[in-house]
């Protein structure tokens, strides 16, 4: 996570970083951040289908589950 971070500092609209911070947040647990990441990554790519399948894993992961309807 902190590699990422550092990349996120060089390059703070690379989605590839962005999305990767995401699932790292997510596979630690930190569910909240995950989405906030996923979501920055989704704003630049709306049609990014992985990108938002993650989201949904991630807001299932939260009990969010309308949230993850609407993403899947």
């Amino acid at each position: 996570l902190e590699f990422l971070n550092r990349a996120r500092v060089l390059r703070p609209d690379n989605t590839d970083t962005l999305i990767a911070l995401g699932v790292t947040s997510s596979e630690l647990g930190k569910f909240d951040e995950a989405a906030t990441w996923l979501r920055k990554a989704l704003s630049q790519n709306e049609n990014d289908a992985e990108t938002r399948t993650e989201l949904a894993l991630v807001l299932l992961k939260k009990k969010d589950y309308a949230g993850a309807l609407s993403e899947g």
